[in-house]
């Protein structure tokens, strides 16, 4: 039963990791771009937000049950995976939420809600091409890869 439930860890960190794929790849297709491609590209971002967090659920349950069937919580390096994992959340939430709440509402993206309209502050289409020049993007993608990365090196190794 343990490789069932490590299977199904594997598949919620697949389904995390191709549904985010497709906002990393937005990430750096704005650069640069003009409002109408920048709100098409954070909606198509926007889309794949419930597929995210369908994957991170999986990974959580799978990892968790995992765990407990495999005997892992007496060791640090479950404890270590998932706390950096946690950070990881937080710091991506941190950066990300704010930087694209304000991108949604000066390309007039559809679909933006009040409270992303109060994070952005007054921002308009004007200051699109500043926002679009942001490096955020790379600060995002280095947080998230270096962390899996980790995560990686800790399930797998295992070192303590």
């Amino acid at each position: 039963m343990y490789l069932y439930i490590v299977l199904l860890h594997v598949i919620g960190a697949f389904v995390f990791a191709l549904s985010h794929g497709v906002s990393v790849a937005v990430a750096f297709a704005i650069r640069g771009a003009g409002r109408e491609r920048v709100a098409a590209l954070l909606e198509l971002s926007q889309m794949a937000v419930g597929g995210l967090y369908v994957g991170l659920v999986l990974l959580l349950v799978g990892g968790v049950w995992a765990g407990f069937a495999g005997g892992h919580w007496g060791r640090g390096w479950i404890w270590a995976a998932l706390a950096i994992l946690v950070a990881i959340l937080v710091a991506m939430y941190a950066i990300a939420t704010p930087y694209y709440a304000t991108l949604r509402v000066a390309s007039e993206a559809t679909g933006i809600v009040p409270a992303q309209r109060e994070r952005a502050g007054d921002v308009g289409p004007d200051d699109l091409p500043r926002l679009t020049a942001s490096a955020r993007p790379f600060a995002l993608a280095a947080i998230g890869g270096i962390g899996l990365l980790v995560i990686l090196w800790l399930m797998v190794v295992k070192p303590f």
